[in-house]
């Protein structure tokens, strides 16, 4: 058979390179349609074998996790954990519950990425120093109840998890709030008898007594009664105090607020917002005065940023460093300790 002339070959390709442009062109847009306009896509199909592997069959139903919390403990949706440790967070406390393989009790598909809830360091609410203590707080109690028994017998940060329930007394809530982490803190401080820079053991209902918000969210948590016994068992239920404990803690505010230990005294109040010209600070209160005693050593600021990694940004890159002298034309009477940084969470 003779070869064809390259022209000839030419035309044949041409052609069909046309007819087969006309027939697939039409599909090309079918095709792009189910990809990309599609508004949901369908979740893929699972096998019995998916489950299995997942170890769902031998998993229990949640609320079965109430019945093998011992006796003696309150029925409440508020965990503790006592630890000298200040640096554990609650991606820490979020780690440490098991993957879905190794759990005792199956959680529904709303909880894939696991259980919802605060966490929040007890400090002192004048000084806010770290009191040693980490508070749980899930929206009900067989939630607090499911993640007692998964993290038994765990270590966080080389520390034995042990985990005890407690109920939201004066107590308790005096280390879960402070005046330096609310909105209106300054016009609570300035009505306040006596400041507290200089009585740092003031009673707690004495500092609250200038804040009516705050007070009056306090107030309703004493008083708000034990939930049903239907309540307690729900699954789906959120307990009364889950919204009031959230909105006290105010954890945005918190995520944004660096507590800063053992800067210089003699800094003046425009010092920090130069030097930190390239981070967005709150322009409101950019830094607040917490405790100062040259005497004693301690000079503790509050320095607050307008997002979480601002904050974030701040204790990465002055954690741990010594002060330079920045200002000249003022004395700067440095200490001997090194810069200590940590987001109030």
């Amino acid at each position: 058979m003779s070869k064809l002339a390259p022209s000839s070959s030419q035309r044949l390709m041409n052609l069909l390179h046309k007819t087969s442009t006309s027939e697939v062109a039409p599909k090309i847009g079918a095709v792009s349609r189910f990809l990309y306009e599609s508004e949901a896509s369908p979740e893929p199909s699972r096998s019995y074998l998916d489950g299995i592997m997942e170890n769902e069959w031998n998993q229990r139903e949640m609320v079965q996790a109430v019945s093998e919390i011992p006796s003696e403990c309150k029925r409440t949706n508020i965990l503790k954990f006592e630890c000298p440790n200040s640096l554990i967070t609650k991606a820490d406390f979020a780690n440490i519950y098991p993957i879905n393989r190794d759990r005792l009790f199956k959680l529904g598909r709303q909880f894939d990425k696991g259980l919802e809830f605060e966490v929040v360091k007890a400090r002192n609410p004048v000084s806010l120093m770290f009191s040693n203590s980490y508070y749980l707080v899930f929206p009900n109690f067989v939630h607090s109840a499911v993640y007692f028994r998964e993290t038994a017998n765990k270590q966080i940060n080389g520390h034995r998890l042990k985990l005890t329930f407690v109920e939201p007394t004066i107590d308790e809530l005096k280390y879960m709030v402070s005046p330096f982490l609310a909105s209106d803190y300054r016009d609570m401080l300035s009505r306040m008898e006596e400041h507290v820079e200089h009585n740092v053991n003031i009673a707690f209902r004495d500092i609250y007594k200038y804040n009516p918000t705050t007070s009056k969210i306090i107030s309703s948590l004493l008083k708000q009664s034990q939930p049903l016994e239907e309540e307690l068992m729900n699954v789906e239920s959120v307990n009364p105090n889950f919204k009031s404990l959230t909105k006290l803690i105010n954890s945005p505010v918190r995520a944004s607020t660096v507590l800063v230990r053992n800067l210089p005294f003699g800094l003046s109040k425009h010092t920090i917002p130069r030097l930190l010209w390239n981070y967005e600070l709150n322009l409101k209160n950019p830094v607040t005065s917490v405790v100062q005693d040259p005497v004693k050593q301690i000079n503790i600021q509050l320095i607050r940023f307008l997002n979480p990694t601002g904050a974030t940004r701040f204790v990465h890159n002055f954690h741990g460093r010594r002060w330079d002298t920045i200002q000249h034309q003022r004395q700067e009477k440095k200490l001997y300790d090194p810069i200590f940084c940590e987001i109030i969470n």
